[in-house]
């Protein structure tokens, strides 16, 4: 476990007010005058914003942005496919990753978003809050990709080489390494099925988990703060390059749900 150990900054759900500023799901987001809000590049429809990270909350994260506001945006239709391309996850048509490497504070020079209606039943920020930003620690994800390598490499340590011994240690280590399906960036992703990332191999450098938004149910209002269909989880990941040059034109987007 110590092995695949990684720090992580963690958002909890609070039902505080949030600001234009803040780290946040849903509600108003941060615009500065002059910027084009995120459309679907096929119908020009404007996409949902469904969270933001201000990285001058925290305490910077190895290699991730020390400043600026990251948001993240999704077209919600009746399709219920969530932006979602499964032949290009990188395809930023129906989703959007933006990076505002400066943050205006004269609040009279923000712009307001566009009015969207949305369906209650199929938006799944269900419950708008702040986020709480918190450093943490976790061990690899059963359900990465990278999580066959670590079998492995233990199958080889201790001289395993019988296919029904190798898939006892899998098991055994699936139950031993959890993540929660929460909200974070850092770290792993988790999955509800299985990690897009090992079908093709073409998206195998997008190691980093630049966003998982999971489920997360206990709003104060007796809802949930977010539900993807049947209780998912919404990844996007990103090379180690890209991120550490604050590049997010090429960022892998998936959502799996049980």
């Amino acid at each position: 476990m110590s092995s695949t150990i990684k720090k992580i900054v963690r958002f909890q759900c609070s039902d505080k007010p949030a600001s234009r500023y803040n780290c946040k799901l849903g509600g108003t987001p941060y615009l500065p005058k002059g910027f084009e809000y995120p459309k679907d590049l096929t119908t020009g429809s404007p996409l949902s914003f469904i969270m933001q990270i201000n990285f001058e909350e925290f305490e910077a994260l190895e290699n991730y942005p020390t400043k600026g506001i990251l948001q993240f945006y999704i077209l919600i239709d009746d399709s219920e496919e969530y932006g979602i391309n499964c032949e290009d996850i990188t395809k930023q048509e129906k989703f959007r990753v933006v990076y505002f490497e400066t943050i205006e504070k004269d609040e009279s020079k923000l712009q307001e978003a566009p009015t969207i209606e949305c369906d209650e039943e199929i938006n799944p920020i269900k419950t708008p809050c702040l986020l709480i930003p918190e450093h943490g620690e976790m061990g690899i994800s059963p359900s990465c990709y990278q999580f066959n390598q670590i079998v492995d490499k233990y199958a080889m340590k201790y001289e395993i080489d019988e296919a029904e011994e190798e898939d006892n240690l899998s098991d055994y280590l699936f139950d031993f390494f959890l993540v929660e399906e929460d909200i974070h960036i850092g770290g792993y992703s988790a999955f509800a099925q299985e990690d897009p990332r090992d079908i093709t191999g073409q998206d195998k450098d997008l190691t980093e988990t630049l966003l998982q938004i999971g489920s997360i149910p206990g709003a104060s209002n007796g809802s949930d703060y977010t539900m993807w269909g049947d209780c998912g989880i919404a990844n996007f990941y990103i090379s180690l390059e890209d991120l550490k040059a604050c590049k997010f034109t090429r960022v892998g987007y998936t959502l799996d749900s049980c």
